[in-house]
């Protein structure tokens, strides 16, 4: 689900303001709804919500190029069972990374840029007519106990955060970007029949500027997102269980390999000693070093050597 303004942006690049999109007075988008394990809640609320999830998870994406190569080199390696893959093919790789990022990258960080200045405007819009609104930690205390959404062993924040820079391995960011894959379809499709409706009312009366629909739209468009939800919910549900499946043993083979792995250092594979013209933009603070015993000793789930997937950036920067 991501919400759009239909109207288009303004000459500034943002959408048009809530402001002059009227009053949220005896508005539908201003009504409240039950909703189960969440109460009282507006339409408004649940738009502001979405569009400032949308935003955060497109920030992570593509907020910055270096954080996006390092992401993308990582998940390539363990989709493309690739653990220990050849300097051409990581620079091959970056290429096709940083082409992406230069046709993407800007306009995505516009459109996070947008969603948040909607979102702030319907939220000074929603307290000029009255309308009071959850905070973000009353919001995730709810829908932390939301059904269909069972806790996920994680660290909290992103794995720089968690580890700090030299402990990070391109292991801990294809596990991060699995598990925030996960949570993207999770907070859409995982929270109940009732409030993913909900959600998606609030959202197509942003996206057509109508903020009090007839009451034959409404329950036309209710009609088609229940039928959406029978239809592909259980598909969704099952790609919530797999990436989060195949995170949590991707995390515990990673951490048996690094249990293991504190004897004598080994010599680097040849491809590191062979190259000396870094493929990778610096990535400040990240030290590769911490690997360099794991380099050609060690293997995933039976099968590659993790010469690559247990460094991290800035050891394959230095030695490429």
């Amino acid at each position: 689900m991501t919400i759009t303004s239909s109207a288009g942006p303004s000459e500034s690049g943002a959408p048009e303001s809530a402001a002059q999109m009227g009053s949220l007075s005896g508005t539908v988008l201003g009504s409240t709804i039950l909703l189960p394990q969440r109460g009282a809640v507006t339409y408004v609320q649940l738009a502001i919500e979405r569009m400032r999830q949308e935003a955060r998870a497109l920030l992570y994406r593509w907020g910055n190029v270096e954080s996006f190569l390092h992401r993308n080199i990582a998940l390539r390696m363990y989709r493309l069972n690739n653990r220990s893959p050849s300097v051409e093919t990581v620079r091959q790789w970056l290429q096709l990374a940083r082409s992406k990022y230069r046709h993407r990258g800007r306009m995505r960080c516009q459109d996070a840029e947008n969603l948040n200045i909607m979102a702030n405007e319907l939220e000074r819009n929603a307290e000029a007519a009255g309308i009071s609104l959850r905070t973000a930690q009353e919001t995730a205390t709810l829908e932390s106990g939301s059904p269909g959404q069972a806790p996920v062993a994680q660290a909290a924040g992103t794995p720089r955060e968690a580890l700090g820079d030299a402990h990070v391995t391109f292991a801990h960011l294809a596990i991060d970007s699995l598990r925030r894959e996960a949570r993207l379809i999770r907070d859409v499709w995982c929270t109940g029949e009732d409030v993913y409706v909900a959600q998606h009312l609030a959202h197509r009366m942003i996206r057509e500027n109508d903020r009090s629909p007839a009451a034959s739209m409404q329950l036309h468009w209710k009609q088609q997102d229940r039928g959406n939800y029978h239809r592909f919910f259980s598909r969704r549900q099952a790609q919530v269980q797999e990436l989060e499946s195949q995170a949590l043993i991707l995390e515990q083979e990673l951490h048996s390999l690094l249990s293991s792995s504190s004897g004598p250092e080994t010599e680097p594979p040849p491809d590191f000693e062979s190259a000396s013209k870094s493929v990778l933009p610096p990535w400040t603070g990240l030290d590769l070093g911490m690997s360099m015993a794991f380099g050609n000793t060690q293997l995933l789930a039976g099968t590659r050597p993790l010469h690559y997937l247990v460094r991290t950036s800035a050891e394959l920067s230095s030695t490429l």
